[in-house]
C-alpha cells in the first residue's frame, strides 16, 4: 500500500472518529459569516467557534496516525504577544492529532523564511503554514511549493497572489474596525460624549500609511467606514504609530502639546492605544476619561488598563488558531471539501464584558 494511500486510510479513520465524539458533545459552533457564492465549488467564509471541549481535546491527544503527515511553519516574530501564542496554539493542536510538526522562526528577515520555505519543499513536506512578513515577496516561493503539490496555508494575512495558498485562517480586520466603531457609537453617552453634529473629534493611529500593512489599513477602514454614519465624529487625526508603543507615544505626545482638541484616539493595535495612554497621562490629562482609548488585540496590559479604566475598549483578535489549522489540514488531506477563509468569533471587550470575555491567555 502506497505512503499517501496509508495517510488517507488513516485520517479517514480520524474523521470517523471525530464525527462520532462530536454526537457525543462537542459543543463547538460553525457559523457562517459571509456567503461568497452558492456554487458548491466556491470558496467559501465561515466565522468559527475556537472553542474545544476538553472530553473531545483529551480524546485526540490518544489519536494515532500510522504514518504521519509532515507539516512546516514558517512564521514572522511580530510585535506582542499575538505571534507566540498563535505559535504555541499550532504547536499544541500538532501534538493533540500526533501530527509532526517543524516550526521556522525568520525573525523579520524575508530571505530567511523564503531559505526555510524551500528546505520544507525540498524535504517534501505534506503542508505548509505561513506567517508572512510582508505579502509581496512571497510569490515566488510559494510559486516552487504549488508546483511541488504542496498544500499552503497562510496565517493572519494573504499574499498578494491568491491562487499560490489553499487557505487563510486569520482575523476579519474590517470587521474588527467595525467592531471598534459600533462600540463607540453605541457608548458615546454613556462615556460622556454627545450627540451634536461634529462634536467629537477622533484621532487614529495607523501602523504605517502606504506600507502595506493589511491589519492596519483594514482596521482603519473599517472603523472609518462605520464611524461615518455618526455625524457627531470627525476624524481630524491620522497618526503614524509605526505599531509600537514607544512610537504611538511620541505621536501623540506631539499632537497633545501642539493644543489640538482630542476626544478620541482609536489606535489599530493595542501596543499603540496603550502608548497613547502613557501621552496622555503626561500631558497631565486622564485617560479613559478626558480623552476615550480604544485599541484591537485585547492584550493582557490592555485588559489591565481597562480595568483600571485608562482604557475604554480593545477589539478581540484571536491568535489560538491552531485547532483551525489541523483540522483544516486533516480534512483536506483526506478529500473533504473545505473551505478556503476561516475567521474566528470576535467582540469589542469593556469594563461591562470582562468577565465573561473569553480573553486569550498571553
Amino acid at each position: 500500500m502506497g505512503s499517501y494511500l496509508r495517510k488517507l486510510l488513516c485520517l479517514t479513520f480520524i474523521l470517523v472518529f471525530i464525527a462520532v465524539q462530536v454526537g457525543c458533545g462537542y459543543q463547538a459552533q460553525l457559523e457562517p459569516a459571509a456567503e461568497v457564492d452558492n456554487n458548491e465549488n466556491a470558496a467559501t467564509t465561515k466565522s468559527i467557534d475556537t472553542t474545544i471541549d476538553d472530553d473531545i481535546s483529551s480524546e485526540n491527544e490518544s489519536s494515532v496516525v500510522e504514518d504521519k503527515l509532515k507539516i512546516g511553519y514558517s512564521m514572522a516574530s511580530g510585535v506582542g504577544p499575538w505571534y507566540e501564542d498563535l505559535r504555541i496554539s499550532i504547536i499544541e493542536a500538532a501534538e493533540q492529532y500526533q501530527i509532526e510538526l517543524n516550526v521556522f522562526d525568520a525573525g523579520s528577515s524575508i530571505t530567511t523564511a523564503c531559505d526555510d520555505i524551500r528546505k520544507m519543499i525540498s524535504e517534501e513536506y505534506d503542508v505548509i503554514g505561513v506567517l508572512p512578513i510582508s505579502i509581496e515577496e512571497y510569490n515566488e516561493v510559494l510559486t516552487e511549493a504549488e508546483q511541488a503539490g504542496i498544500t499552503v496555508i497562510m496565517f493572519d494575512r494573504p499574499v498578494s497572489e491568491e491562487s499560490l495558498y489553499d487557505a487563510i485562517i486569520a482575523s476579519d480586520f474590517y470587521h474588527q474596525g467595525e467592531l471598534a466603531a459600533q462600540w463607540l457609537i453605541a457608548k458615546k453617552v454613556e462615556i460622556g460624549l454627545t450627540s451634536e453634529p461634529k462634536s467629537t473629534s477622533v484621532a487614529v493611529l495607523h501602523g504605517g500609511f502606504d506600507r502595506g500593512f493589511v491589519q492596519s489599513d483594514k482596521r482603519y477602514q473599517g472603523f472609518a467606514d462605520t464611524l461615518a454614519a455618526d455625524n457627531s465624529f470627525v476624524i481630524n487625526e491620522l497618526l503614524n504609530g509605526e505599531y509600537y508603543n514607544e512610537y504611538a507615544q511620541t505621536a501623540v505626545a506631539e499632537l497633545l502639546s501642539q493644543g489640538e482638541s482630542v476626544d478620541v484616539i482609536y489606535a489599530c493595535n493595542d501596543s499603540m492605544a496603550i502608548g497613547a495612554v502613557t501621552a496622555i497621562e503626561a500631558a497631565g490629562l486622564t485617560a479613559g476619561q478626558d480623552i476615550i482609548v480604544i485599541g484591537v488585540d485585547a492584550t493582557l496590559e490592555a485588559i489591565e488598563l481597562i480595568e483600571s479604566g485608562k482604557m475604554n475598549c480593545t477589539v478581540e483578535s484571536e491568535p489560538r488558531l491552531g485547532d483551525l489549522f489541523i483540522e483544516y489540514v486533516i480534512k483536506s488531506t483526506a478529500g473533504e471539501k473545505t473551505m478556503r477563509e476561516l475567521y474566528p468569533q470576535e467582540e469589542a471587550i469593556d469594563a461591562s464584558n470582562l468577565e465573561s470575555a473569553d480573553i486569550w491567555s498571553q
